[in-house]
C-alpha cells in the first residue's frame, strides 16, 4: 500500500508541474499577442540589428487628406471627419495640416492614427521665423485620443498626450 501512495504522490506532482508549465505558456502567449510591435521594437540581449528584416511591416497609412491655413475656409472638413472616424475604430490613417501663427508663419502638423488609442502627432515649427532658434524643432507626441473640440467648431482636441500637453488643431 505504501507503494501506491508514493506513486500517486508522484503523479500529483507531475500533474502540478504540467499545469504550472501550461499556465506559464498561456501567459507568455497572451503577453506576446498584446502588442507585437513592442516585442519587435525591444531588442533582446542576444539580438542584432539584422533582425529588422524579420519583423512584419505594418500596413501603410491611408490618407485622410491635408489642409492649409488658419481660417475656417481653409479647413478640410471631410478630412477631419475621416480622421475622427478612424480614431474611433483604430484604422491606420494620416492627416496633414498647416497652421499659421499670429504672424503668418507656417507650423506643419501630421496626425497619424497608429491603432485604437494610439495617436502620433508630429509638429514641425522650423519655418516659424519668430520662434527663437532653440524653439524651432520637430516634436513628435504620443497621445491616446482625438475628439471634436467643444470650444471651437470644426476643431479637433488631442488628448492623453505623454507630456500632458493639450492640443487643438
Amino acid at each position: 500500500m505504501a507503494t501506491d501512495r508514493g506513486s500517486s504522490g508522484v503523479r500529483l506532482e507531475l500533474l502540478w508541474a504540467l499545469a504550472t508549465m501550461l499556465s506559464v505558456l498561456a501567459v507568455l502567449t497572451w503577453r506576446c499577442a498584446l502588442d507585437p510591435r513592442e516585442e519587435a521594437a525591444t531588442p533582446t540581449a542576444g539580438s542584432t540589428a539584422s533582425t529588422a528584416g524579420v519583423t512584419a511591416t505594418p500596413e501603410p497609412f491611408t490618407s485622410c487628406g491635408e489642409e492649409s491655413g488658419a481660417v475656417e475656409a481653409g479647413l478640410n472638413l471631410e478630412g477631419r471627419d475621416c480622421l475622427l472616424a478612424a480614431a474611433a475604430v483604430g484604422t491606420r490613417v494620416e492627416f496633414s495640416t498647416t497652421i499659421l501663427t499670429v504672424e503668418g508663419q507656417p507650423v506643419y502638423w501630421r496626425i497619424r492614427i497608429l491603432a485604437w488609442g494610439d495617436v502620433e502627432v508630429t509638429i514641425d515649427n522650423r519655418g516659424d521665423e519668430f520662434a527663437g532658434p532653440a524653439r524651432r524643432r520637430v516634436a513628435t507626441l504620443r497621445c491616446t485620443s482625438l475628439a471634436p473640440s467643444p470650444a471651437e467648431e470644426h476643431r479637433i482636441d488631442v488628448g492623453g498626450c505623454a507630456d500632458g500637453e493639450a492640443l487643438t488643431f
